[in-house]
């Protein structure tokens, strides 16, 4: 009788942590394919990018190509060195990262006539809002003065004064935004000087918003060039520059208004900036290009003749050009990422919706980025615009387009809302823990058990 009673008690304590055992082990493959299903359904936001090549459609170009207005090939190859300009001073800079590509006398402080207004315009768009009318002010401008057709009073938008400052190099205009935007131009000029030394020109100071040959106004080609790439950052001040041709409204007159820049009214990649002339100056000319969304800034000061400055600022530019190669890291229609559907397991693709080239130097790493939704909330149509691609160089922003989707999603159906529901994390973590939480108490209480058991054989 006794032995029967111990044997069974050593059958039943066997049994028990073998139900513990198979318990333990039922919760933690439980607790596995749960984990498992959950992340099947949402896989890491990582894992869903494309691979994207900073090199992908990298060709050497040999330098700038393309066509003129009059159908002429651009300019041939250039070579190793710079070209030999009749400037006094000259510069040419990337306007992504400012770097200098080539450069003479780029430090020396000169004369720099209308090429002033660049200042003028920035700190004019800086205080005023471009949409305030505003009346003009008298201006009694000398013989020989480059004049917008403003007359006093005359009730005009400060869009339309940068418009009249930049494009035919308005002296009227200058005075106008000087006293409108600080009442008088002594403290307008005292603006620009702040400005000047905000934007780490060491090389400037101003005595006059208008440009003409004054003691205390002057620049410098390299502080000019880094002026002109704030300038072109500015989505209004860059529109105006490479404007050929505005009609603006003043006092009730309509007047129309061309692009003192030759270069802007005949080469369609040339995108501005700004000439000037005196007779102690010389012809002045900030100039830009872009091609392949690769803007260059060239700076030719104290030429001898208009005809100079123009060509000597095509000939900077286009060698500059030639020492890029292309490389086009997204196409349009390429897939770039892909962004998951609200409560389910699929994915929509997002496409490029532009081709992106640009031009690269020697040594710069092309990178693409992207910003757009880990999830998109149904109904999606196809090519809806979710999101943006852009692409970098050299650590900076050259180009951007939209991500659009590659295909259309319906709203999410009831099932497909239960089902994510049951996979939620929400439910899969507590439903883990009351299993585990039931093993335990299993085990105490077979721990119990043997417990008892031990004190009846006693």
């Amino acid at each position: 009788m006794n032995f029967s009673l111990a044997s069974r008690n050593r059958s039943d304590g066997k049994d028990g942590r073998r139900r513990i055992r198979w318990l333990i082990a039922g919760v933690f493959v439980c607790c596995l394919a749960l984990s498992g299903a959950f992340f099947a359904s949402n896989p890491p936001a990582r894992a869903v990018a494309a691979e994207k090549s900073g090199d992908k459609g990298k060709e050497n170009t040999g330098g700038s190509k393309g066509k003129e207005k009059d159908g002429k090939p651009a300019p041939p190859r250039y070579g190793a060195t710079p070209p030999r300009l009749d400037a006094k001073a000259w510069v040419l800079i990337d306007a992504r990262d400012g770097e200098v590509l080539a450069a003479k006398a780029a430090d020396s402080e000169r004369m720099i006539a209308s090429t002033t207004k660049m200042m003028t315009a920035y700190v004019a768009h800086q205080l005023l809002d471009p949409g305030k009318v505003v009346r003009a002010p008298r201006y009694r401008a000398s013989p020989g003065e480059s004049l917008a057709g403003l007359e006093g009073g005359d009730r005009i938008s400060v869009r339309d004064l940068l418009y009249a400052l930049l494009l035919p190099s308005g002296n009227d205009a200058a005075e106008a935004l000087s006293k409108v935007a600080e009442s008088n131009e002594k403290r307008f000029v005292a603006e620009m000087n702040a400005a000047a030394r905000r934007l780490g020109l060491a090389h400037t100071h101003y005595s006059t918003p208008v440009g003409l040959d004054e003691r205390g106004n002057y620049s410098s080609a390299r502080d000019l060039a880094e002026l002109a790439r704030v300038l072109l950052a500015d989505p209004l001040l860059s529109r105006i520059v490479d404007t050929e041709e505005r009609t603006i409204k003043a006092g009730g007159r309509k007047i129309p208004l061309v692009n003192h820049n030759n270069l802007v009214l005949t080469k369609p990649w040339v995108s501005g900036v700004k000439t000037g002339y005196t007779s102690s100056a010389g012809y002045n000319l900030v100039g830009a290009g872009t091609r392949d969304n690769t803007t260059l800034i060239s700076v030719v000061l104290g030429t001898p003749s208009e005809a100079v400055r123009d060509q000597a600022s095509l000939d900077l530019l286009g060698w500059g050009f030639s020492r890029y190669q292309k490389s086009v890291p997204v196409t349009e229609g390429e897939q770039i990422v892909s962004s998951g559907l609200d409560y389910r397991d699929t994915r929509v693709p997002l496409l490029s919706a532009e081709t992106l080239p640009v031009l690269v130097r020697d040594g710069q790493e092309v990178r693409v980025e992207t910003d757009a939704p880990d999830e998109l909330v149904g109904p999606v149509a196809e090519g809806e615009r979710v999101g943006r691609v852009t692409v970098l160089v050299g650590g900076e922003p050259a180009v951007s387009a939209p991500l659009v989707t590659g295909s259309a999603a319906a709203a999410a159906t009831l099932g497909e809302k239960a089902k994510a529901l049951v996979l939620s994390p929400l439910i899969l973590i507590p439903i883990g823990f009351v299993l585990l939480l039931v093993g335990f108490v299993l085990i105490f209480r077979s721990r119990a058990e043997k417990g008892d058991n031990a004190s009846q054989r006693a």
